[in-house]
């Protein structure tokens, strides 16, 4: 998956209203009286986990495409936690920072 699936959220513009009103539909009857939350629902939905693969394998050439939400890695730490591991920005196997 290229994203964070709790965060994604597919342009409506890009994508099919009417599998997002699906995905809506869906949580709203799963979360029920104490059912999922919103993040639960997201990772159990089967529209919304389609929607992700779908809007990732439409664009196979890499080349960028416009979603309403996402986040795909980037994180903030505080700076003492990587003194104290040793990290540096950019040394990881991700794009890095640095």
């Amino acid at each position: 998956m290229p994203y964070d699936i709790s965060a994604f959220r597919p342009d409506p513009a890009l994508f099919s209203p009417r599998l997002i009103a699906l995905h809506e539909d869906f949580c709203r009857v799963a979360g029920g009286d104490g059912g999922f939350d919103r993040a639960t629902c997201d990772f159990a939905s089967p529209v919304h986990v389609a929607g992700v693969r779908a809007a990732d394998q439409g664009h196979r050439d890499g080349a960028p495409y416009g979603v309403a939400s996402a986040f795909n890695g980037a994180a903030l730490y505080p700076l003492e936690q990587l003194r104290i591991t040793g990290l540096a920005p950019g040394s990881g196997s991700g794009s890095g920072c640095g």
